[in-house]
């Protein structure tokens, strides 16, 4: 710990979750596998589509993840009277 009381080494990254790991690309037909396996129903013509929007999302939230906040409060403990 220093004199703040903060630790001096950043806290460690929790483990990855293969279910939950957007590090890979989905191809068409991995997401015309989850629209049906979900009961979306989704047409050939937009699997292109929304295989890209998927994927950009997933990149937005990759950049995200890799965001350290280390001891930043969370935004709603924030008080803009106290300055």
């Amino acid at each position: 710990m220093t004199r703040t009381g903060l630790p001096t080494d950043p806290p460690t990254e929790p483990p990855v979750n293969p279910t939950t790991d957007l590090s890979t690309c989905l191809t068409t037909d991995d997401v015309a596998r989850l629209a049906a396996r979900s009961g979306l129903p989704l047409a050939d013509s937009r699997l292109p589509d929304v295989t890209a929007t998927v994927n950009a999302i997933h990149q937005v939230v990759n950049t995200l993840r890799g965001i350290r906040f280390g001891e930043t409060t969370p935004a709603p403990a924030f008080d803009a009277s106290q300055g």
